[in-house]
């Protein structure tokens, strides 16, 4: 190995070094804010707030090493696509830091200890973060791709477990057993660790793209039209999210009184438009609240449709587009027949949806 070739791989591992001394710091942020909070540890509690001023200053110091790196070997492939991530990495690391250190100030925040039931959710919601948040560390230091995979499937058990205590959380507000300041604090906690398994997933990310130069999947998301019965506009909205973005969205519909078939009328026109519409039929809206909450947006296609939904998922967003109202609005002002207004208004509609989603490089 030459003198420079050597130069360059010292200072490699210096940042690889730096990076493993840091993540142990928030990884110890992390553990000691929960003991706080859950030992009623004040003193301990105010050590972690103060401890991320370190941690800062030492991710600062990170980026400054990287960019000097930079400058001094000009690194292509491999090597820039390390520090590149490194330099993304570090703003993953630094939040985690901030979540650590908001868990500790709501310790002040705390009029007593949570309940038992809440000391549950608190361990078990922390551990799983924690552990992806260490994993994800070790994958990128490693630069293992393949458990960099497995932790990142990890989040999805962290969802699980946080709709468990978000549930718990409004339990404890309807038995009055906690006060409105208390519930406020845990919730915040709640999101913090909820959190602390967002930024590991994106540090898994990062370890992908550092050892195979793979980025970032785009995102499908799932969308589900609701209406009361007979959704042409529904089963149209859906037909052409599946023709013009088969990999932005992935959607379906249903409704809360399904008839047994569509108009044949209804199904000539979308064949005539180069959608395929065999064996379209209604389907009975009869989702559980879980099963809603594994959609990312649902969409109402008439007034109250909220209403006939088994419940409102955290995570999922609800929007109501009055179609019968657009269509009524723009009947006088078209020479267009029924079927082909609302074809125009609702594939308008679908593409501003999946242009927020997505943006224009949607696929």
């Amino acid at each position: 190995m030459s003198p420079y070739e050597q130069r360059l791989q010292n200072d490699l591992e210096e940042i690889r070094e730096r990076l493993r001394e840091v993540g142990e710091m928030v990884s110890l942020g992390l553990r000691n804010s929960i003991h706080a909070l859950l030992t009623e540890n004040r003193p301990l509690a105010n050590e972690t707030v103060l401890g991320d001023l370190p941690i800062n200053r030492r991710i600062r110091a990170i980026d400054r090493q990287c960019h000097a790196f930079v400058a001094r070997h000009m690194p292509s492939a491999g090597h820039l696509r390390f520090v590149s991530a490194v330099l993304r990495l570090t703003i993953g690391i630094e939040r985690v830091g901030d979540y650590a250190a908001t868990i500790a100030r709501e310790v002040s925040q705390l009029k007593c200890l949570p309940p038992s039931l809440v000391v549950r959710d608190i361990e078990l919601l922390s551990e799983q973060s924690q552990l992806m948040f260490k994993e994800a560390i070790r994958a990128f230091l490693e630069s293992n791709a393949e458990l960099a995979r497995g932790t990142r499937v990890m989040e999805s058990q962290v969802d699980v477990a946080f709709e468990k205590v978000f549930g718990d959380l409004l339990k404890e507000g309807e038995e009055g057993t906690s006060s409105v300041r208390d519930l406020f604090a845990l919730l915040s906690v709640f999101n913090a660790l909820e959190r602390v398994s967002d930024q590991s997933k994106n540090i898994c990310e990062e370890t992908i793209f550092q050892a195979e130069g793979k980025t970032k999947m785009p995102k499908t998301y799932r969308v589900l039209f609701v209406s009361e019965k007979d959704s042409i506009p529904g089963q149209m909205a859906v037909a052409f999210a599946k023709k013009a973005f088969p990999g932005s969205l992935a959607a379906k519909a249903m409704e809360w009184k399904a008839e047994d078939s569509v108009s044949s009328e209804f199904i000539t026109f979308m064949e005539q438009h180069g959608y395929g519409m065999d064996g379209s039929k209604s389907r009975q809206l009869d989702l559980t609240e879980d099963e809603l909450g594994r959609f990312h947006v649902i969409v109402g296609l008439e007034p109250g449709a909220e209403s006939h939904l088994a419940g409102k998922p955290f995570h999922t967003v609800y929007l109501e587009w009055d179609i019968a109202g657009d269509l009524a609005a723009a009947e006088n002002a078209s020479a267009e027949s029924g079927l082909a207004l609302l074809h125009r208004i609702v594939t308008h509609r679908v593409h501003e949806l999946v242009m927020v989603l997505r943006g224009r490089e949607a696929d």
